[in-house]
């Protein structure tokens, strides 16, 4: 299933962090590691790639507002899983 736009990770970075900022460089990582995966369960789910696009951005977008919960509780996986 290509991609036709940016990949969801071009879209994760922390605004207003610092790209040394561990929690930054660390959600980036899961995001560029997971998004693909997350992508693919969105369009399981919907059927739509527009619709799967949205829902994963959506998803890593929440999980980005509350990383240094998900950090806390070290279970991004599960955590995301809640939040879609």
């Amino acid at each position: 299933m290509p991609h036709a736009r940016g990949s969801l990770a071009d879209t994760t970075s922390p605004p207003g962090r610092p790209r040394d900022d561990p929690a930054a460089v660390e959600f980036e990582r899961y995001a560029r590691e997971h998004g693909p995966r997350l992508l693919r369960l969105a369009y399981l789910m919907t059927g739509k790639r527009e619709i799967a696009e949205d829902v994963a951005q959506e998803t890593l977008t929440s999980l980005l507002t509350h990383w240094s919960k998900v950090r806390a509780a070290d279970d991004a996986e599960g955590s995301a899983g809640e939040l879609s």
